[in-house]
């Protein structure tokens, strides 16, 4: 994630076995680990709702966020804390959709 968005590796070279290519694919693996780091394992069919079939209306600003978040999971370790807090109080990365649960199925 971070060297496609600093530039140093082409996105082109990750690829998902549906077929996706680029910063799209490599961006649930930054959700799945996540969740894997706060003991939720999730199947690779579920995502984050806000980006679950979102991908195009992500603004620099998620992806910032999303920066920040691969950041501290680089030495999740040492950041765990850190990244705990960010699982308790950024709701957006928790709330999750897959086929058979979508947008309207989530309490608000």
């Amino acid at each position: 994630w971070l060297g496609i968005r600093s530039g140093k590796l082409d996105a082109n070279n990750f690829r998902n076995a549906d077929g996706s290519i680029g910063l799209m694919p490599v961006l649930w693996t930054i959700f799945y680990d996540f969740h894997s780091l706060m003991n939720n394992e999730i199947f690779y069919n579920q995502l984050p709702s806000y980006i679950y079939f979102k991908f195009d209306k992500l603004t620099e600003k998620d992806f910032e966020e999303i920066d920040e978040l691969a950041k501290l999971m680089i030495d999740p370790d040492k950041n765990f804390d850190e990244l705990v807090k960010i699982w308790n109080t950024k709701k957006k990365f928790r709330i999750l959709s897959s086929p058979l649960i979508g947008d309207n199925d989530h309490v608000k």
